[in-house]
């Protein structure tokens, strides 16, 4: 009797698991980037994968041998760089910057996602963009109207919120111009409103200029709709002209700036300690250890290379770093071949790169600024989202040729 209950009972917890559709938890994850918690996205992804292994064969498992050879020596590398730093900030980016990522790149190429779910999981970081950015604005209109704060959300970081907006807008921008037959245009148009209106609460220079580049390269080719744009920029302008004239001005003046002298040292100590140690890397936020053997003093406070690239190289070594962004700068030349050779063939899969493209190709700017491949921000994982999903869409392209 005891074994045939046990049989029932694993027969039912194989029906309940081969029920469960792995692509929801994908679809609608970011949601949960509204929370700034690695915990939290880390244990919800190794969840999710679990899920995944448990409702398939191992047969069915698809990976480019190329691609998981890379990861594979990323994850082992990652634990060689782990030993080398404190336990606390050694997890913590081990899980966010080379765990996660390469959980989502896992899950994605194997999932049957169509463009319907790349819809729906655009509009959720969209959503969850708004959210962020409607709570700044409460902020700011609880703190009277005052310009002279940086308004965060709910994140800890402002300058990786304002990233994360800056990738909502850029999405918002592209569904309400792109889509054709686009049921929820007005929504669009409100939604990234709101995450232009985080962008300019944020007061992030280097998402400005990423923003203005990205805007440019949109509109290259249709004059018309850039000058309405930019007739709406103007007027945002105006609007917030103390705050933006400020953040020019600290670019222009950058010498007397003492925030972006602080910046300025962060690279200098970076390149520097980085002669001495460029193969393997100082170790998962080591740089407040080591940037005092260069400056004994620094303008700002300093944690940071304050640079997406440098900071890779500092913590990961130049080599491993490489490996690294080269999925970031594969993504982007797949979206540009990819749409010129969709562009008849299937408009949809054509608008979907170009959302890609825009919302990750401007964060070439971003980069020189902030590292926004770090565990600062969900901001890593929702570019790592983008750059998946450039991948999977390259594979069923090959796929679909080869039919």
């Amino acid at each position: 009797m005891r074994q045939l209950a046990i049989q029932k009972y694993k027969d039912l917890f194989s029906f309940l698991i081969s029920k469960i559709e792995i692509s929801f938890f994908i679809v609608y994850f970011p949601i949960l980037f509204i929370v700034d918690s690695i915990t939290l996205h880390v244990i919800y992804f190794l969840f999710v994968t679990i899920l995944f292994l448990l409702t398939r064969s191992t047969q069915s498992i698809k990976f480019n041998l190329f691609d998981s050879s890379l990861w594979f020596f990323l994850l082992f590398w990652g634990v060689f760089i782990f030993t080398k730093s404190d336990f606390d900030y050694g997890w913590k980016n081990y899980t966010y910057v080379i765990l996660a990522p390469f959980l989502i790149f896992f899950l994605i190429q194997n999932l049957n996602l169509n463009e319907k779910s790349y819809l729906k999981l655009f509009n959720c970081i969209l959503i969850s963009g708004a959210v962020l950015s409607l709570f700044s604005i409460y902020v700011f209109f609880v703190f009277g109207f005052n310009l002279r704060l940086r308004y965060s959300s709910l994140w800890n970081h402002v300058n990786m919120v304002s990233g994360y907006l800056l990738l909502c807008f850029m999405i918002g921008l592209s569904f309400t111009f792109y889509l054709k037959n686009n049921k929820y245009k007005i929504l669009h148009i409100i939604l990234s409103l709101s995450c232009l209106f985080g962008i300019i609460l944020t007061q992030s220079r280097g998402v400005w200029l990423s923003l203005i580049v990205a805007i440019i390269l949109m509109f290259i080719n249709k004059p018309k709709k850039f000058i309405v744009l930019s007739v709406f920029l103007v007027l945002i302008f105006f609007a917030f002209s103390t705050i933006i004239l400020d953040r020019v001005n600290s670019v222009l003046l950058f010498a007397n700036d003492v925030s972006s002298l602080g910046r300025l040292q962060a690279w200098l100590a970076t390149i520097i300690l980085l002669k001495e140690n460029y193969l393997t890397g100082y170790g998962f936020y080591t740089f407040s250890i080591y940037k005092d053997y260069v400056f004994d003093y620094y303008f700002v406070p300093v944690t940071n290379s304050h640079n997406t690239f440098l900071n890779l190289f500092f913590e990961m070594g130049v080599p491993a770093s490489i490996i690294y962004l080269s999925f970031y700068f594969r993504s982007i030349y797949y979206c540009i071949r990819n749409m010129s050779k969709r562009m008849k063939k299937d408009e949809n899969i054509h608008i979907l790169l170009k959302t890609i493209l825009l919302s990750i190709l401007p964060f070439i700017i971003a980069f020189m600024f902030e590292p926004y491949f770090g565990f600062y921000g969900p901001i890593n994982l929702a570019l790592w989202l983008m750059i998946a999903i450039a991948f999977k869409i390259n594979t069923d392209i090959k796929l679909t040729n080869q039919i």
